[in-house]
């Protein structure tokens, strides 16, 4: 019982500071430029859908369980989104999709590379440990980040929607 309460303050502290994060780098979007900031939103969008395609998740009792990625990565970055609508407008926000886009188009590139690099290439790599557990990852995942970027896609053409709904 302990560890339970330790590892749910852990992983609510890490989504409260990557929130912090994200919005510290947007209030100085002024002063570092616009790039810091995208950086930091495409790693937790790609570390999210990295985390969520491969089932990284925290067992709180007995079936209970969360992911890590949806919690800890996406959240404070669907936040951060949110914020850049409100305060920023529909360019920024139409930006942002599109450099999610892009960051999603790179890691699916970089997976089918990877998949060809590995198996049609005849990579020696394969026959260890870590090459079999990256093959493994690599064909579970696939479909999984297909439809988990599809979904991240969508969610941020209906945030505004219904933000301009609710409001």
């Amino acid at each position: 019982m302990p560890g339970l309460n330790v590892a749910l303050l852990l992983v609510l502290f890490e989504t409260v500071c990557n929130f912090a994060l994200l919005a510290i780098l947007f209030s100085l979007r002024r002063t570092l430029g616009n790039l810091p900031f995208a950086m930091a939103a495409g790693m937790l969008l790609f570390f999210s859908g990295l985390t969520t395609t491969t089932g990284v998740s925290v067992q709180l009792y007995g079936p209970m369980t969360f992911r890590i990625g949806t919690i800890t990565c996406y959240l404070p970055l669907l936040a951060a989104y949110l914020m850049l609508y409100v305060i920023s407008g529909t360019a920024e926000s139409q930006r942002f999709i599109i450099a999610g886009a892009a960051v999603y188009g790179f890691s699916l590139l970089l997976t089918k590379y990877s998949y060809l690099l590995f198996y049609e290439g005849g990579a020696s790599f394969l026959s260890t440990p870590p090459g079999e557990m990256l093959s493994t990852l690599l064909l579970r995942s696939r479909t999984d980040f297909h439809i988990h970027a599809l979904g991240r896609l969508v969610d941020f053409f209906v945030v505004p929607i219904a933000y301009t709904k609710l409001r």
